[in-house]
């Protein structure tokens, strides 16, 4: 008797084992599954020869995006719900976004909400436009939700930037991604606090830290 019963608390450890490393490894298998392509749609630009950068930036987005490191930084925040003013009426095709984004019982917005946004597709199509402004600016460009273009001031797009300029221009597209997808600057929170703020910082460590090991792009 003593025996079976042992025999059957070992099978059923057994199984919840098995069990467990199966969802384990069918989890890790989904997460490589995840992935985003940006794709250049239409593109405008009053800066000459720069569309093989932009090119170039989006696939360093993709990259990026579609990364076990983009997934775990994200996972290590939580943000104000200032951050997500989005109205369920403000898109006429709202797709896969997600719209009420804040967690009113902790009163956030998880990284991992930011993290399903950013790969709620598996390819995007951006319109690049860059212009030069009229009159000074610190704004480095704009983007609207749900309109997915991304509007680029050109004075900033030099090659005297900390990072190789294909790295700049991927970490300002992924920052205003945030917009297009729902995210905004807000006086109520920090900028700290900010989605798109950490977004760029997210995206800038990641290139980084990549081209310090020399992971190839």
């Amino acid at each position: 008797m003593l025996k079976n019963v042992a025999l059957g608390t070992l099978l059923g450890l057994s199984i919840l084992i098995f069990a467990s490393h199966t969802y384990k490894v069918e989890s890790e298998m989904e997460m490589r599954k995840r992935k985003v392509v940006f794709k250049l749609g239409n593109y405008t630009s009053e800066l000459d020869n720069f569309r093989d950068t932009a090119v170039k930036a989006l696939a360093l987005m993709s990259k990026v995006f579609s990364s076990k490191e983009f997934k775990d930084s994200l996972d290590k925040y939580d943000f104000p719900c200032s951050n997500a003013w989005f109205k369920e009426n403000i898109c006429k095709t709202p797709k896969s976004i997600i719209v009420y984004k804040c967690d009113s019982a902790a009163n956030v917005v998880h990284g991992s909400t930011v993290y399903e946004d950013m790969l709620m597709e598996k390819n995007v199509t951006l319109d690049l436009n860059i212009i030069h402004p009229k009159g000074k600016t610190n704004s480095y460009g704009f983007s609207a939700a749900c309109v997915y273009k991304i509007n680029t001031y050109s004075w900033w797009l030099k090659n005297d930037r900390k990072q190789p300029l294909s790295e700049e221009y991927a970490i300002h597209l992924a920052h205003e991604y945030c917009h297009i997808v729902g995210y905004y600057h807000s006086s109520y929170h920090k900028t700290e606090k900010d989605v798109s703020y950490r977004m760029g910082g997210i995206v800038r460590n990641i290139l980084w830290r990549w081209s310090q090991e020399g992971v190839k792009n």
